[in-house]
This record gives structure tokens, C-alpha cells and sequence, in this order.
């Protein structure tokens, strides 16, 4: 089943995905355009299909202006459902002004996070379940340019963007079976594909692959998941948590790892930020132990 799958990570060359082969990518986010831009680029001619729950695609990137958004007049602690009919009403009155959408949406920016890390656990679970997908297909979008390209890779009918759930896979001498169930309908279809990308990221079991500095950690018991199974736990200096619950003193994490304290750590300002915010911390830790630097700083960058 293995020589059916091709890492997103990979090009298609050398995932062997041939120039005829029929591909199906899991997720409709930006790993899978960048996917599609990667078989176009190799000369790819066969049919592509990506299929993900609710079939969204990341939105066109405009050059706008973020709306200067008042820190007093962000609902936070409030649960999703309050802070996302506040931002509808907020971009509704912006559009209504004959502005763009885009603007309200980049003007949150300065305060996602804060957001996310004042929800209860059970409410950050209830957003992963029911929001998450709208939200990064309006948040993370593609470039204009990016955007025209994949439009007419649709419209050509070289790609097909599905609503649906897959329900099962079937390996075969040449091909994979592949059982999906549309988003509304009751029926089962299937699809016959040589190559299958997972383009999902983070799923239940995050880490369940061959990554042998996040694997050492974790048999070592340096570092656990955190409770929503999305990330490393870590504190809120990115100090990585151990099997005990403790926070190490020299092993520190940024980027997509610490999704779960942070959320929005993926786009490059957001991680500059949180590398400036430990350096600091580094400098003020060995200032206080009068500039020795017998104890050895450890940070894990993802």
C-alpha cells in the first residue's frame, strides 16, 4: 500500500507519481495547491482530484489595509460561536462601507492569539471541529497569481475539488479503490487512483512519523502531545513540557509545533515573534546566572 503514497513534502518525480497517473490529494488547503502547482510544473496530464470534508479552498490574497481594531472591543474568553458572530458583524459593516473583508480579518491579526489561549480546551475542540476550516481558508490564502492558475486548472477540468469524506481504500495490482462518500448524499463512489497525498497536516497522531529528533524526545520523555493532540505541550515561554508535566529549563519550541498554545504560528511574522520573545528569554536567564555559559540553551525550531 505504501508505493500508493507520495509524502506532500516530495516532488512528484520523485514520488514516482507518473505523468498519466490519476492523483487523489487528501485536503483542499494550501499544501494541496502547492501539490497541484507541483505536478503542473512537472509536466503532469492526469486527472486530479482532491477531496476534503467541506471541498473549501483558500481564498486570493488582496493588498489591503487591516482594520485598526480596538483591543477593548475583542470578545475575549468568549466561546467561538460569540467571537465568530462578532466578526461577521465586524466584516458586514465593513463591506457594507464598501471595503474589504480581508481588511477586517488581517486587522484580528495582533490578538489571534490571545484569543485562542483564553478558550477553554473544550471550546479550542469545538473550534478544531466546526471552524477551523473556514477560518484558515479565509486567513491563510493564496497569492493572485496563485489564485488565476488554479481557477483555470479547475475550470480546464484538470483538477476537481470534492466535498466528501473518504470511507475507504483498496489496494489493487496497478491502483488504489478509493471509497468516498460526497458531503450530503448517502451513496458511496469510488475512484481509481495510482498516487495519494495526504495534504491534511496535523491530524490525530501528529507525530506519528519517522522524525528522529521529535521521536528521541518523546521516548526519552522530554516532550508529550498536547491534550488536543495537535502539537508539542509547551509553556507559554515555549519551554517544551515533559511526561510529567514539567517544562524544561533548556529545550524550547517555536512554529507549527506549539499550534496548540499559540495557534497562529505557521506564517513567518508569527514565528519572527515568538524567536525574538526567546532570545530574550535566553538573554535574561544567562544575565541572571551573571553571563555564565556553563549551562547549555537548547532551542528546537520547527
Amino acid at each position: 500500500m505504501e508505493r500508493y503514497y507520495a509524502d506532500p513534502w516530495t516532488t512528484p518525480n520523485d514520488a514516482g507519481a507518473a505523468p498519466d497517473a490519476r492523483v487523489l490529494i487528501l485536503g483542499t488547503g494550501l499544501t494541496m495547491i502547492d501539490y497541484v502547482l507541483s505536478l503542473i510544473h512537472a509536466g503532469h496530464r492526469g486527472p486530479i482530484q482532491a477531496i476534503s470534508r467541506r471541498g473549501l479552498l483558500p481564498h486570493g490574497h488582496r493588498d489591503v489595509q487591516p482594520l485598526a481594531i480596538s483591543r477593548t472591543d475583542v470578545p475575549f474568553g468568549e466561546n467561538p460561536s460569540n467571537v465568530l458572530r462578532w466578526l461577521r458583524k465586524l466584516i458586514q459593516t465593513q463591506t457594507a462601507q464598501g471595503n474589504d473583508w480581508r481588511s477586517a480579518l488581517d486587522g484580528l491579526r495582533p490578538f489571534t492569539q490571545e484569543l485562542w489561549q483564553r478558550l477553554s480546551v473544550s471550546a479550542r475542540r469545538s473550534f478544531l471541529e466546526h471552524a477551523r476550516a473556514w477560518w484558515e481558508v479565509h486567513r491563510h490564502r493564496m497569492a493572485p497569481e496563485i489564485e488565476a492558475r488554479i481557477t483555470e486548472t479547475i475550470r480546464s477540468g484538470r483538477l476537481t475539488v470534492l466535498a466528501a469524506k473518504l470511507c475507504a481504500t483498496e489496494p489493487g495490482a496497478a491502483a488504489v479503490t478509493v471509497h468516498y462518500r460526497r458531503r450530503g448524499a448517502s451513496t458511496v463512489e469510488t475512484w481509481e487512483a495510482e498516487k495519494i497525498v495526504d495534504c491534511r497536516g496535523f491530524g490525530a497522531t501528529p507525530f506519528a512519523v519517522v522524525n528522529p529528533a521529535l521521536r528521541s524526545l518523546f521516548d526519552r520523555g522530554l516532550a508529550r502531545l498536547d491534550p488536543l493532540r495537535i502539537g508539542i505541550d509547551v509553556a507559554p515561554e515555549c519551554a517544551i513540557i515533559d511526561h510529567s508535566g514539567t517544562p524544561s529549563q533548556t529545550l524550547f519550541a517555536v512554529g507549527p509545533l506549539t499550534r496548540a498554545a499559540f495557534w497562529e504560528t505557521t506564517a513567518v511574522p508569527d514565528i519572527r515573534n515568538q524567536c525574538v520573545a526567546l532570545a530574550q528569554r535566553i538573554v535574561r536567564t544567562v544575565r541572571a546566572q551573571g553571563g555564565s555559559a556553563s549551562r547549555r540553551m537548547e532551542a528546537l525550531e520547527a
